[in-house]
């Protein structure tokens, strides 16, 4: 069985989140990887269609919810692109974030605290066919 890709979703000002949160799923040895699109150009077509041809190869994606989430443009086009392939989402509170974090775009989605166990779980029962 191939190893599941999921896609990571986060404002560009907490890299540092994200970096940590990778290290972390190393550490825990998850069995999937991750991906991500980092921007080149400022959200311009091409990103956008490279951008959705990765999403649309995850098995899942995940949004690190952060304080700066829901003012980053970018990670929200991703939501919401992730959200009209079909691709399974789950928003991770992160960095003291909590509910009133959440941005709209993720509101009925599922979320989860930084927990493995949670986290994988929610991989685990992903089933978007890329």
């Amino acid at each position: 069985m191939a190893r599941k890709q999921v896609f990571l979703s986060f404002a560009n000002q907490d890299r540092p989140v994200r970096d940590h949160f990778v290290s972390d799923a190393a550490a825990e040895g998850v069995p999937y990887g991750f991906t991500e699109m980092s921007v080149k150009k400022e959200w311009d077509e091409q990103w956008r269609v490279q951008c959705r041809y990765r999403i649309q190869s995850c098995n899942a994606l995940i949004a690190l919810i952060t304080a700066d989430l829901e003012m980053s443009s970018g990670a929200l086009w991703e939501i919401r692109t992730a959200d009209e392939l079909g691709v399974p989402i789950l928003g991770v509170y992160a960095n003291g974030a909590s509910i009133v974090n959440c941005p709209e775009d993720l509101l009925g989605k599922l979320k989860s605290d930084w927990n493995w166990d949670e986290i994988s779980r929610f991989i685990a029962r992903a089933r978007h066919k890329p």
